[in-house]
C-alpha cells in the first residue's frame, strides 16, 4: 500500500514537473518570438496560442488555479525578457547608447530568431528566418550609417 501511494506521488510530482517546464517553455518561445517580430521577423503566433491553450487545460486539469497558470506564465515571460537586448533606451540616452543598442540588436536577434527557427519551426520557418536576418542587418547598417552622419559627429 505505502509503495502505490509513493508511486502515486511520484507520478504527481513528475506530471507537475513536466507541465511547469512547458509553462516556462511557453514563455521563453512566446517572448523570444515577440522579440523576433519587434525586429521584423515573420512570426506566426497561432502555434503559440495553440500551445498556451494547451498548458492552460493541463494545468487546469491538474487542479492548478487560473489565478495561479497566469501567474506562472508571466513569472516565465518576465524572466525571459532578460535574454533579449533592452528595447526602450532613457529619453536621455546618449548617441554611443543608441549606437550600442543597434549593435547589441543585430549581433542578437540573428541567434534568438535562430535558435526560435530550430526550436518551433511552425512558429519561425527557415526563409523567413532568412529574410529576416537580412532585413535586420540592412535596417541596423542603415540606423549606423545615419548615426555616422549626425552633426557633431566624425
Amino acid at each position: 500500500m505505502l509503495a502505490v501511494l509513493v508511486t502515486i506521488a511520484a507520478m504527481q510530482l513528475g506530471e507537475q514537473g513536466a507541465l511547469l517546464s512547458d509553462i516556462d517553455r511557453f514563455g521563453r518561445l512566446f517572448i523570444v518570438s515577440s522579440g523576433c517580430a519587434r525586429m521584423g521577423y515573420e512570426v506566426n503566433f497561432d502555434p503559440l496560442h495553440d500551445m498556451q491553450g494547451r498548458v492552460e487545460s493541463r494545468a487546469s486539469e491538474a487542479g492548478m488555479p487560473e489565478t495561479e497558470i497566469s501567474r506562472l506564465i508571466n513569472e516565465s515571460i518576465v524572466r525571459h525578457e532578460t535574454d533579449l537586448p533592452p528595447r526602450n533606451l532613457p529619453e536621455d540616452a546618449s548617441p554611443s547608447q543608441f549606437e550600442q543598442s543597434f549593435r547589441d540588436a543585430k549581433k542578437a536577434y540573428p541567434l534568438l530568431c535562430s535558435q526560435l527557427a530550430r526550436e518551433a519551426p511552425e512558429v519561425l520557418t527557415s526563409e523567413d528566418l532568412k529574410s529576416g536576418d537580412a532585413q535586420l542587418i540592412e535596417r541596423m547598417s542603415f540606423f549606423e550609417n545615419l548615426s555616422a552622419r549626425a552633426p557633431g559627429r566624425q
